[in-house]
């Protein structure tokens, strides 16, 4: 998972684009259909038939997705859609040559996936097995990939301290199944960046734009991440005085729309 910043700017970034005239970007959404049924008793991945796709949904078992931005279209707030609804793009108002850079992003942070498969939390690449991992350096209970992974402890430094002070043990025996873990980094990622940025988050947590009165009809997801995410915040890791329940569900919320 990544959150970003976005600026346009015409000669920094890079997206693919429709030619057209004249000199700025504007962005386009259009109506988009594509049954799911496509993926689902194949590895091809749901929205491009990529093939050999690695990675299943872990919330409804019923899609296959290549990468993280083509899962981003099949969950959104919290739902598992049968079919890919609406496709965003960019579109220029002039003609453009192959390879121009058009488009900015700046990453605010990036993040293992919430309730996803053994994950790197620095590289976020899929650990595969225990020989092809290691220990993080610092001592904390996450494993990282082999070579350099364990020794960034910038990429991993959120949730790598608290981890440890507070002598969390995982149990890395089984590579296959999804790990509540890497939900709550992603959440003690998030909750580092909101403490450091304070007025970039204001806006960003609107209650309204991540539908938090939708979400709670979820029950089962709501409860789940009640129950492996906002209370070990609060009570594992004994965080209840720095945040509360509906700050946590907030920074779960915005994380779902990406």
């Amino acid at each position: 998972m990544t959150l970003c910043e976005t600026n346009i700017n015409e000669n920094k970034s890079s997206t693919t684009t429709n030619p057209s005239s004249s000199s700025s970007l504007k962005w386009i959404s259009q109506p988009f259909f594509h049954n799911s049924d496509q993926g689902k008793d194949t590895k091809n991945c749901f929205l491009c038939t990529a093939p050999h796709s690695e990675f299943k949904c872990s919330w409804c078992q019923s899609i296959y997705y290549c990468s993280k931005e083509h899962y981003s279209h099949h969950r959104v707030n919290s739902k598992c859609f049968p079919f890919q609804r609406v496709q965003k793009g960019l579109e220029t108002t002039r003609n453009v040559r192959k390879g121009e850079l058009l488009f900015k992003e700046t990453s605010i942070l990036s993040s293992p996936d919430l309730h996803s498969l053994p994950t790197c939390p620095v590289c976020l690449k899929r650990i595969l097995s225990e020989k092809r991992s290691t220990s993080c350096a610092q001592g904390c209970p996450l494993r990282l990939c082999n070579g350099p992974c364990a020794r960034m402890t910038r990429e991993h430094g959120p949730e790598c301290k608290i981890l440890k002070d507070n002598k969390v043990k995982l149990d890395f025996k089984d590579y296959q199944t999804p790990m509540s873990i890497n939900s709550v980094i992603t959440v003690l990622r998030l909750m580092e960046s909101k403490k450091k940025r304070p007025s970039d988050w204001k806006e960003f947590l609107d209650p309204n734009s991540i539908h938090m009165e939708e979400r709670k009809k979820a029950k089962g997801e709501w409860e789940f991440l009640q129950k492996e995410v906002v209370n070990y915040i609060r009570n594992r890791l004994f965080m209840a005085s720095d945040v509360g329940d509906e700050e946590l569900h907030l920074l779960i919320g915005k994380e779902s729309q990406y």
